[in-house]
């Protein structure tokens, strides 16, 4: 079987391969490509400098803020608030019932409202009534989106609109009940 080695000058004009040894094995009318690692200290060192050399990437501050990415998160934020409130009521009253302790909801309500100040209590309110509008009608946007309905960008950016319009009438309307 007859091995072909690559020659320098195919390693240094081909970036990506600039670590590694090609082998070409013929078989059967088709041929398979090896890699192998070439502890080379030159080309390394050349590789580590030219990686410095490269811009740090962006990240989100070259980005335009565009509704789909802007509601993604703070469809994700919602969750994660929601859910850590909702997960620490339940496991709170699941351990109460389990040991036994006199937990219940009166006994929670009344020590929120001794131990927590009157301006997180309206914070939290404020908080709970938007964001629990925002992530249900966001849910029903995604629920439309899974029947392949409004998947165009003019239809996403659309029922963007159309859920922070909707969240802000009811989340006023859940905060002054």
């Amino acid at each position: 079987m007859n091995v072909i080695q690559t020659s320098k000058t195919l390693t240094k004009r081909y970036l990506p391969i600039a670590n590694s040894q090609l082998r070409i094995l013929p078989t059967q009318h088709r041929f398979i490509v090896y890699n192998e690692k070439v502890r080379a200290p030159s080309e390394s060192k050349e590789l580590v400098g030219r990686r410095k050399q490269r811009p740090i990437s962006p990240h989100l501050t070259i980005y335009e803020p565009q509704i789909p990415w802007v509601l993604s998160a703070l469809h994700r934020i919602t969750g994660i608030y929601l859910g850590l409130i909702f997960f620490s009521c339940t496991i709170l009253l699941g351990v109460s019932s389990i040991f036994n302790l006199d937990i219940s909801t009166k006994k929670m309500k009344d020590w929120y409202k001794r131990y927590i100040p009157t301006y997180a209590s309206v914070l939290n309110r404020i908080l709970l009534s938007y964001f629990v509008s925002f992530h249900s009608f966001n849910g029903i946007r995604h629920l439309v989106w899974d029947t392949g309905r409004q998947l165009s960008n003019q239809g996403v950016i659309r029922t963007g609109y159309v859920v922070i319009g909707l969240s802000t009438l009811v989340g006023t309307y859940l905060l002054s009940i």
